[in-house]
C-alpha cells in the first residue's frame, strides 16, 4: 500500500518550483533583515531620543513630522486640544514617551530643540 502511494506522489509534478521557493525565501530573508535593523535601532537608542532627533532634523515643522514618524516606524498621536493647551504630538518608542510642541509654547528646559520644534522626554 505504501509503495502505491509513494509511486503516485513521485509521478505528480511539484506545485512550487525551485525558483519560486528561492523568491519566497528571499522575501522572508528581507523581512527578517528589516526587523533586525529595527530591533538594532531600538537597542542602540536606549532612550529613543536619537530616533526622535532624526525625525525632527528631517522635517520642517511640527505638523509635517508624522510622515517621518511613519517612515521610522514610530507610534505617535497628534493632540489638538482647546486653548490654553497648545497642539502637541506624543510619540512612543520602546515604552518611552516623548512630547513634541512648537518652540514658542515650550516651558522649562526641553531635552532637544531644533527649528520650531521642542522635544521633552517622559
Amino acid at each position: 500500500m505504501a509503495k502505491i502511494i509513494f509511486d503516485k506522489l513521485e509521478k505528480q509534478k511539484p506545485r512550487v518550483s525551485l525558483e519560486d521557493m528561492e523568491k519566497v525565501t528571499m522575501t522572508a530573508k528581507e523581512r527578517v533583515a528589516k526587523e533586525l535593523v529595527r530591533v538594532a535601532k531600538d537597542l542602540v537608542s536606549a532612550d529613543g531620543l536619537d530616533i526622535i532627533i532624526e525625525a525632527v532634523e528631517n522635517t520642517k515643522d511640527l505638523m509635517s513630522i508624522g510622515a517621518e514618524f511613519k517612515r521610522l516606524g514610530v507610534k505617535y498621536e497628534v493632540n489638538l486640544p482647546d486653548p490654553p493647551i497648545p497642539p502637541h504630538i506624543i510619540a512612543s518608542i520602546g515604552g518611552k514617551t516623548f512630547t513634541l510642541v512648537n518652540k514658542k509654547y515650550a516651558a522649562g528646559r526641553p531635552d532637544y530643540v531644533k527649528g520650531h520644534i521642542a522635544v521633552y522626554k517622559g
